[in-house]
């Protein structure tokens, strides 16, 4: 078996288990096919690592399909009304395009538009889809992660997707279909049944065939964040049968700003050491920190450096990889003498600036200071 939150394959035993179960509780039979049906039987897991309560069983043909009939109680679709208003004021979600995953008939695109926003559906259900553009709604045929058309990439301010998660089977595609089609920092609403309740009231009744996820507020935060999704709040709802999630598309790490860095450091550093050979003046680093490897290595300079200075004993008498520099003890500035000191020594470059001026007071110093190249004085002075 393996988990549908975390991936990790587990072995065990079920710890909950329903027999003559119906084969869906959406599988409504007509009068001849009464004979040929059959009931299953369900097996409830928990993952010994993350705590994903879930099924380990075929999904219902019909997972795809957003069949509901809580479209039609007056009581939720005032809430859910109110409740999205909010929402998308807060979220400046107004006259704004927020796709619902999984329309259905287009229950809740009234309720959306309703609330203020643009209302669009994705439904994969072709009856459902052909019954909400009926009523007026833009609907487009698909589900999350097997829906490729390139007018939805990045098309959406946000998206509502109502009890309809926990069907799928692959949930983390599920999760990443829906990021595809948003903006960046897209804000969304997430909601599913809540096992917590189910657990606390010993509601086995709530076990169906058709949920392969049992979420408690703890695995549904998980499942959000490791799909790409940053969980504003987390709140129950609906008579705390629904725990809702309002969720943030998170935002791509950017590296924008490292090439130029980069090239601007290499460059000084390349320069400092041309005006150090010019002069005929000598060179050593102290530091054989990674800082200083990946600098010397990225920018080729070892072949003006005499030697490195680092206090650790395991690593004097060594040589640093790829430059091939001889690391030495501190001693050595007495024994060989440089004349400058480029100091490459992270976290303890003002330790290392101290020791230098102290006891090696005729060796000037330069100090490698996050990505600025400056001397010891002006290290001071920050």
């Amino acid at each position: 078996m393996k988990c549908k939150l975390c991936n990790k394959q587990f072995d065990g035993f079920p710890v909950f288990k329903l027999e003559n179960m119906p084969a869906g509780a959406q599988k409504f039979l007509r009068k001849e096919d009464i004979a040929s049906d059959r009931s299953r039987e369900l097996e409830l897991y928990s993952c010994p690592y993350c705590n994903m309560v879930q099924l380990v069983s075929t999904p219902v043909d019909y997972y795809r399909d957003c069949i509901r009939a809580s479209g039609v109680s007056e009581e939720m679709a005032k809430e859910k009304t109110s409740y999205y208003h909010q929402i998308f004021e807060e979220y400046n979600l107004i006259d704004k395009d927020v796709l619902e995953i999984g329309c259905g008939g287009g229950e809740f695109l009234k309720l959306i538009k309703d609330a203020g926003a643009r209302a669009l559906g994705l439904e994969h259900k072709e009856e459902l889809v052909n019954k909400a553009i009926g009523l007026g709604y833009n609907v487009i045929k698909g589900y999350p992660g097997e829906c490729e058309k390139e007018e939805m990439k990045g098309r959406f301010d946000g998206f509502i997707c109502s009890n309809f998660l926990e069907h799928a089977p692959k949930p983390d595609e599920f999760l990443q279909g829906i990021s595809d089609m948003l903006k960046e920092n897209a804000v969304g609403v997430i909601e599913v049944p809540n096992f917590e309740m189910v657990q606390k009231k010993m509601l086995f009744t709530e076990l169906i065939i058709d949920h392969l996820l049992y979420f408690t507020n703890d695995t549904l935060r998980q499942m959000l964040e490791l799909n790409g999704f940053e969980v504003v709040s987390v709140k129950l709802s609906w008579h705390d049968y629904i725990i809702t999630a309002i969720v943030r598309k998170r935002k791509a790490a950017r590296f924008d700003g490292f090439l130029q860095t980069k090239e601007d450091l290499i460059s000084k550093l390349r320069q400092f050491v041309m005006d150090v050979n010019a002069d005929n003046r000598r060179l050593a680093v102290w530091g054989a920190s990674h800082l200083a490897l990946s600098v010397i290595a990225m920018s080729q300079i070892q072949d003006s450096i005499a030697y490195i200075v680092d206090s650790a004993e395991f690593k004097q008498g060594l040589y640093t990889p790829g430059t091939h520099l001889l690391v030495v003890p501190p001693k050595t500035l007495k024994e060989e003498p440089v004349d400058i000191v480029l100091v490459l020594a992270t976290s303890y470059n003002r330790e290392v600036v101290s020791i230098l001026k102290h006891d090696y007071p005729e060796v000037d110093i330069m100090v490698l200071e996050g990505t600025r190249l400056i001397t010891a004085d002006e290290l001071s002075a920050i």
